[in-house]
């Protein structure tokens, strides 16, 4: 491809650089996420290159692979066939290999958890991972540049390479067939991943090992784990001995109780904390994250619709592996899916099991099935919530499958990025939108000045050290820059500044006496605006479409809305009053919206094809 470089450390950009006289030298660069801006120097004229894949070898050659690309080069050193398929060290100059190092020290076994220092193996303990560790996969002859978080927690699918007792090198060797699914278990509130102690029983007993030992327990028994009194136990797994029993954990509350699990549980110590795994069955796991997420009320048809969304969503969370670092693919809260705060039920079960192994594709890739709550009568494309996940570019690019739409059948003639446009829009509830009839459809509420002031200052430094491409301050150059900010000083004035094609905010103007700050993306723009008096003075009313009322709010209930100012006499800003409509992100499907639909008629592939354009359904594993 025309400028781009392959390196050790993978693919890069350059262009109008000259590029060609330091092929097989090592050099500094100065870089701008994968682009190459400069060559800064050349560091050395015969390179040792560490840990490149084997793809073939003869007497004079031997191909190599390395940051994505493979390449024959000549060498003065005969290579075995058995290096075929493993790992080398190479001196390489002028295109000629020089000296070879072999790798011939390797181990496999079930992964538990992988940082970035350290994989731990059940049954074999840590090893430390080389700073220059390299990552492939060859699964049916088709050797790829990989990364540490492709390898999968809880499977044994990976060969590992040694050098002086350390990982230097990682070769995948089977793709991952999914069978079960680890999940990481929040404390009571979700508040935290760490447990001071962990309760646990179970109605038919439990059996718990750890290490070469083993204790039982009968049937509601209660084992207290605390690992400060038993230290020289650091990780242990509890099963229940009923063959489809459940474990529960005295020690958390959900939203039905002490809630239970399917599959077995793994504790494990850090420092002195504890940690839990649930692992069970992929479809078993959905038994649970389906009554947590939509009401098993609004019927079967629903029920697969967010059975078929579920599975989808948590196929590509479980390939994200974004939980490794503590042996999960996914957790039980927001983060990922809510699992387990409501319990399983006949519908949630049924929902599931008539929808097995179905999940939604576009161009034959399973897809994220992103949902909200409730629409406000029109969905949002992605690129106008999200910014990119590697550039922070925003707006950015929106898949097909996730470009917004009007949410009702009839003609709307209006440009909802147009303030006026939108604002008649949002308050006028009369169109047939599949959510009209939900609270949250509609909503209002009104803030002081003051009030408005303080949930901005209180919340602008910390969005800021999150998100600062996102937050940027008007210089004395009238530019807006990406630059520490604290407060705003006395708030003057709030403008919005820009919405999305569906009409969500995208941006505003935050005018103070001490700095005026443009904030992108729904999510900060909700936080900064949040309708909480921050334990100060009276509650903060937000009173939805059917007249119920929701009090000092830690966000927006969307980016749907439009201001309207209250002035004094001298022309001073007094009372922000907010008129907006729905509840979440607004990309995707509309949870309360497959409800307005199924009462339409509507079935369930109807619905998915609404909300996900251009997809297909089909057995995604």
């Amino acid at each position: 491809i025309a400028w781009e470089m392959v390196t050790d450390k993978g693919k890069y950009t350059f262009e109008g650089l000259t590029i060609d006289n330091l092929i097989d030298k090592k050099v500094k660069v100065m870089k701008r996420g994968t682009e190459i801006i400069a060559v800064m120097e050349v560091i050395e004229e015969e390179p040792s290159i560490t840990n490149v894949y084997v793809k073939d070898c003869n007497d004079t050659e031997v191909e190599v692979f390395l940051g994505g690309s493979a390449r024959w080069i000549p060498t003065n050193v005969k290579i075995s066939k058995d290096n075929v398929g493993g790992l080398i060290d190479i001196k390489i100059n002028n295109n000629t290999i020089l000296e070879v190092k072999e790798k011939t020290e390797s181990t496999r076994g079930e992964v538990l958890r992988i940082n970035d220092n350290v994989i731990e193996l059940k049954d074999m303990g840590n090893y430390s991972i080389k700073e220059d560790v390299k990552v492939y996969s060859n699964t049916n002859s088709n050797v790829k540049w990989k990364n540490i978080k492709n390898i999968i927690v809880g499977y044994d699918s990976t060969e590992f390479i040694l050098e002086d007792g350390e990982i230097c090198g990682a070769i995948i060797k089977e793709e991952v067939e999914i069978q079960n699914i680890r999940v990481l278990i929040n404390n009571t509130g979700f508040s935290s991943v760490e447990h001071g102690e962990v309760k646990v029983t179970s109605q038919e007993g439990f059996e718990v090992e750890y290490g070469d030992s083993s204790l039982s327990f009968d049937g509601e028994e209660v084992y207290n784990i605390k690992f400060d009194e038993d230290k020289d136990i650091d990780y242990m797994r509890i099963y229940p001995k009923a063959e489809n029993g459940k474990m529960q954990i005295l020690s958390i509350e959900r939203g039905y109780g002490n809630p239970e699990y399917r599959g077995f549980l793994e504790i494990y110590k850090e420092g002195d904390k504890l940690y839990i795994i649930n692992e069970l069955p992929f479809e078993e796991y959905l038994y649970a994250v389906v009554p947590s997420e939509m009401p098993t009320s609004y019927g079967l048809e629903a029920i697969k619709v967010q059975s078929i969304c579920a599975r989808s969503f948590a196929y590509t969370q479980f390939f994200a592996n974004a939980f490794c670092r503590y042996g999960a693919h996914v957790d039980d809260s927001v983060s990922c899916q809510v699992y387990n705060n409501s319990s399983e039920n006949e519908i949630s079960i049924e929902g599931v099991d008539l929808t097995k192994k179905i999940g939604l594709t576009y161009e034959d890739e399973v897809i994220a099935t992103y949902f909200y709550s409730t629409s406000c009568g029109h969905s949002s494309s992605s690129g106008d919530v999200w910014a990119h996940y590697s550039t922070r570019e925003f707006p950015t690019t929106t898949a097909q499958y996730l470009v917004g739409k009007k949410q009702f059948d009839e003609e709307l003639e209006l440009n909802l990025t147009v303030e006026e446009d939108f604002a008649e829009f949002i308050k006028n509830d009369n169109y047939n939108s599949y959510d009209k009839d939900l609270p949250w459809y509609r909503w209002t509420v009104t803030m002081t000045k003051k009030q408005l002031e303080t949930t901005i200052n209180k919340n602008l430094e910390a969005r800021y050290n999150a998100s600062p491409k996102l937050i940027k301050t008007l210089g004395e150059d009238e530019k807006f820059r990406s630059r520490p900010i604290k407060t705003i000083g006395e708030l003057v004035d709030i403008k919005i500044y820009s919405r999305g094609d569906s009409g969500i905010v995208t941006e505003v103007l935050l005018i103070g006496t001490e700095a005026t700050v443009k904030v992108a993306t729904e999510y900060n723009i909700r936080t900064l605006l949040a309708p909480n008096n921050h334990g100060e003075g009276s509650d903060i009313v937000l009173t939805k479409k059917d007249g119920s009322e929701s009090n000092n709010m830690s966000m927006l209930p969307s980016g749907y809305f439009t201001l309207e100012k209250g002035i004094s006499d001298n022309n001073e800003l007094k009372t922000i009053k907010i008129y907006g409509g729905g509840y979440g992100h607004g990309v995707g499907m509309s949870q309360n919206g497959v409800k307005g639909m199924v009462e339409n008629g509507c079935n369930y592939e109807e619905i998915l094809k609404h909300y996900y354009s251009g997809v297909e359904l089909k057995e995604i594993y």
